[in-house]
């Protein structure tokens, strides 16, 4: 029996142990307000009034706007949540089970594929909208459906994401002056691909390929492919596929649509798009290269990002780069890694060459991830915070090493703030206040230190350099143009601010005279130039290169570059359009009921205790998330029994309380007979009552959570089986009311990069005690530990192979009637069809069946306690990237692993010389159904090499742990 004594550790240990978690919490001190248009019904928190009345226009003037292009009007108003709690700038939208929008009032970056815009809030809102318009047409059988059900069925919501981005982002440009459309790094990764003969196939953007740009793809190819269609065969043909598709009662029928609608199938349209962007942009390199291509050496080539390179002191260049197969740092060239960061870091160094400051993301009050302020010294490695909540980043250490100025946001708008680097937190203060919904961008102090130089964004779609005189206050203008103009920096002797533009076409850097006022070009590059850097000498200019595979550095020496006046800007855009007016809407305080009633009911089939089982359920939350509810009923498809759940959470406690009412079937092997374990299915009536809290930390996470439940036990089957009197008594589990009480703990500092195939690093730690005790109202003392520990270790000598390790085990005590019992033994069965509708992960969770040990039958050996260690070596083998035009079948990749599992399960003492050991091989092929849903095929052989072991070979659709 486990006694009081040997589990008290672990309770201990679970609430006192390191802090850590990187997920957000809701905040309890928001105020919640509300305002509605003809159209929307705007929802947003304190102090954002002001952008929820501008909102409220832009939302109004894009319904007026998007209704006349798509040729229809929301079937309903549709609910807009605006919140400032994230530093990222992103939205969506979706129509089921209700029109529903999601914006964060934070402008993009001046790096982003979405950065080019002439009103950021009139651009998101024009974008999420068209989600809205197009997702929303329903005619035909789906829309009986709905009628029944609710709104359960979209069908334009099955078609590639290049097809629904890419017309969102079709609108946001012809609605605006801005927008994807015309963004030049769009343009850049497009023409990249082109040049170097890897434009993706129709089977490739239509899917989720494992290469660079990544989330980013069905944005860029399919704005470019929507525009192309839009141009040859006009806009209405985009309407009238989104008006015919909507009434599809079976999905992806897309060529057959396409060719009615513009006389050509999408395969045929996309080879036609091809072929023009390959000639466009053969012709655009000729053009470049003719003048005479001016391009720096490459220093290092890092797929995906590369980002804020600077000079340290002893003339190497520091600089963060995400690569995709490890985790985002603060690196140089020859590969020493100064330190890891959480999400996108920029990075400024201390003048006096020992430390280096930089913002990343960090918790805030328990509840925020927000930028923050550190500061790295490069002998220890030792990080320490300088900021605690500022939203603070983009930073740059005086040339005195006394100040720092940053970047900070707030309520749409982002400022340059100033601090003493010994106490930012107590000096900081606004040196620039930005317009309402402006923004800034990388500031750089002049070598004296007199002056700052950024980028700007401006009302109309103004992005300049700009210069501040610290002591006047004043500010100057180096240009005023709508090309994007980022990433200043100065020369050593502060003559000149190197910058990078687009006002040809294609980013390059650029060199602006302060004492002439004359603009030099410097590089001529076909892909991209960013983020200038100059060394401390003055003689070698570093920038952010571009190459197919994502961003890297180049070197340039300046005593090679010729000079060359930049050539006056001409501006192809069409003139912005009036920024959105502040309102003067009525508000009034957020009220949840409106949102929280069901719209839809859902029907699933699933494995149950008795078998497969039918089950219908409904839920609904209001808008803001303050109330979340789920009613679930299931009747199994063999016996008849049902079971129903009634759950209740409340969102606006860090702790998450939630409530739970319940009458379910579950299988128990704590019935003995002749001394063997006996299954039997338990009939639990009861309710319990939950807590969760996360305590935020960097780079990891960590989660306790406490729950306590009242059940009715009873047996829904008589317990059936044969006594023999010469067997030892039979052991008859308890009924009747039980209470228990479970403590959990979860840690995870697991990481896994784009192209890994499993979690390559880090270890992940999951910790449950349940406990009954007479204190709780039965006179029961029951004890039950469960751990599980896994270890992800990246092979140092190939690329992608991980060993992957987990240790489970578990030990129950107490009264024989309501103890615990663990069993091992082969893999949990299921249907292939419940295996895929779940995305099981098998050999890694308990269930009905017990924990996986593969070589030997399916719950071999069960008792009060288990040990259990599996070890897996997993390397890729192939990375296919195949489809067929637009089918919604795609092949991504193949990875195998070779594998050992020990274990055993007792009732009495352990023996290391019982353990049961089996080892094998698995292929997993990895493939992509519906353009959506990813799933990983198992085929594997296992081999058991103790007493009852056998050969087995299986099949299952799910993952390893």
């Amino acid at each position: 029996m486990l006694r009081p004594a040997r589990w008290l550790w672990v309770v201990v240990w679970g609430l006192l142990g390191p802090a850590g978690v990187h997920a957000q919490a809701p905040d309890p001190r928001l105020r919640w307000h509300a305002l509605r248009t003809e159209h929307f019904e705007i929802t947003y928190h304190e102090p954002l009034e002001p952008l929820a009345q501008r909102l409220a226009n832009a939302a109004e003037r894009a319904t007026t706007n998007l209704t006349a292009a798509l040729g229809y009007r929301a079937s309903q108003r549709t609910l807009i949540l605006l919140t400032d709690e994230t530093d990222d700038a992103n939205g969506s939208a979706g129509v089921i089970p209700r029109n529903e929008i999601r914006l964060f009032a934070s402008a993009p970056d001046d790096l982003s594929t979405i950065g080019d815009y002439d009103d950021w809030i009139s651009t998101l809102v024009t974008h999420e909208h068209t989600h809205i318009l197009h997702l929303d047409q329903i005619g035909g059988l789906p829309a009986l459906v709905n009628a029944i059900l609710g709104k359960t069925a979209a069908p334009n919501a099955v078609q590639p994401r290049w097809f629904i981005e890419g017309l969102a982002v079709f609108e946001e440009s012809a609605r605006t002056s801005a927008g994807r459309e015309r963004s030049s790094i769009v343009d850049m990764v497009l023409r990249m691909d082109a040049l170097s003969g890897r434009l993706m196939t129709l089977a490739q953007i239509s899917n989720d390929p494992v290469r660079w740009p990544h989330g980013d793809i069905p944005y860029v190819y399919g704005s470019r492919f929507i525009g192309f269609i839009a141009e040859r065969y006009g806009a209405e043909a985009l309407s009238r596929i989104g008006r015919d598709y909507g009434r599809q009662a079976i999905p992806f029928g897309l060529n057959r649509i396409a060719k009615r609608a513009t006389g050509f199938t999408f395969v045929e349209l996309y080879e036609q798009f091809r072929q023009a962007l390959t000639a466009r942009y053969a012709a655009q390199r000729a053009r470049i290269e003719a003048v005479g291509v001016v391009e720096g050496s490459e220093l290092a080539r890092h797929a995906d990002l590369t980002r804020s390179p600077r000079y340290l002191r002893d003339g190497r260049l520091a600089y963060y780069a995400q690569d995709g197969r490890s985790s985002g740092r603060i690196r140089t060239p020859d590969g020493t890694l100064l330190t890891r960061t959480a999400g996108e870091a920029a990075l400024s160094p201390h003048p006096d060459g020992k430390s280096i400051v930089y913002s990343q993301y960090a918790p805030y009050r328990d509840i925020y991830s927000l930028h923050d302020l550190f500061r790295l010294d490069l002998e220890s490695g030792d990080s320490e915070r300088l900021s605690h909540g500022l939203r603070a980043s983009q930073p740059d250490v005086s040339p005195g090493g006394r100040d720092v100025v940053f970047v900070t946001q707030a309520n749409g708008s982002s400022q340059l703030e100033e601090a003493r680097l010994d106490d930012v937190d107590a000096t900081h203060h606004v040196v620039f206040h930005s317009r309402p919904f402006e923004q800034v961008f990388t500031p750089r102090y002049s070598p004296d230190g007199k002056q700052i130089a950024w980028s700007a964004w401006r009302t109309g779609g103004y992005r300049d350099i700009l210069l501040l005189d610290r002591d006047s206050g004043s500010v100057r203008e180096l240009t005023h143009d709508r090309a994007q103009d980022s990433g200043p920096t100065w020369s050593p002797d502060g003559a000149r601010v190197y910058f990078s533009s687009d006002r040809s076409g294609v980013a390059n850097v650029y060199a602006y005279d302060l004492g002439t006022g004359l603009t030099y070009q410097i590089t001529n590059v076909v892909s991209g130039a960013y983020q200038p850097a100059v060394s401390p000498d003055g003689k070698t200019l570093a920038y952010v290169s571009y190459t197919d595979l994502g961003f890297g550095l180049r070197t340039l020496a300046l005593a090679s570059v010729p000079v060359r006046l930049a050539e006056p800007f001409a501006d192809p855009r069409p003139t912005a359009a009036p920024p959105p007016v502040d309102q003067a809407l009525p508000v009034h305080a957020y009220n949840p009921l409106p949102t929280l009633p069901p719209h839809n009911y859902q029907l699933e089939v699933r494995d149950g205790a008795l078998g497969t089982e039918v089950s219908v359920s409904v839920g609904g939350a209001d808008i803001a998330g303050f109330h979340h509810y789920a009613l679930q009923t299931a009747v199994s498809i063999d016996s008849g029994d049902p079971s129903v759940s009634l759950s209740y959470s409340y969102g606006r406690s860090p702790l998450y309380p939630s409530l739970r009412i319940f009458r379910e079937l579950s299988a128990r092997y704590d019935l003995s007979i002749g001394g063997k374990s006996r299954r039997w299915i338990e009939d639990g009536i009861g309710g319990s009552v939950a807590l969760s809290y996360t305590f935020p930390s960097v780079l990891k996470s960590q989660t306790l959570d406490f729950d306590y439940t009242l059940t009715h036990v009873g047996k829904a089957r008589p317990f059936g089986g044969a006594i023999d009197p010469n067997d030892p008594p039979p052991t008859l589990p308890e009924l009747g009311f039980m209470p228990s009480a479970g403590l959990g703990y979860r840690y995870s500092d697991v990481t896994r990069e784009a192209y890994d195939v499993s979690p390559s690093g880090g270890r992940n730690l999951a910790l449950r005690v349940g406990v009954t005790d007479p204190i709780m109202g039965r006179d029961l003392h029951t004890v039950s530990v469960r751990w599980a520990l896994r270890q992800f270790i990246a092979m140092p000598w190939a690329a992608l192979h991980v060993l992957a390790i987990r240790y489970a085990g578990g030990e129950s005590g107490g009264d024989p009637g309501r103890a615990g019992v663990f069993s091992i033994g082969g893999f949990p069965q299921s249907s292939p069809f419940i295996s895929l509708y779940d995305f099981a992960v098998f050999g890694a969770i308990p269930n009905i069946a017990g924990d996986a040990l593969r070589g030997y039958p399916q719950g071999f050996r069960s008792g009060t306690q288990f040990h259990q260690l599996q070890v897996e070596y997993r390397f890729p083998l192939f990375a296919p990237e195949l489809g067929v035009y637009t089918l919604p079948a795609y092949l991504r990749r193949l990875y195998a692993d070779v594998f050992t599992d020990v274990g055993d399960a007792t009732s009495g003492r352990l023996e290391l010389s019982h353990f049961l050991v089996g080892s094998g091989a698995e292929l997993f092929t990895q493939i992509e159904i519906t353009y959506r849903v990813i799933v990983t095929i198992r085929l594997g052989i296992a081999h058991g090499f103790g007493d009852g072991g056998l050969t087995q070979y299986y099949f299952h659709l799910g993952t390893p742990f």
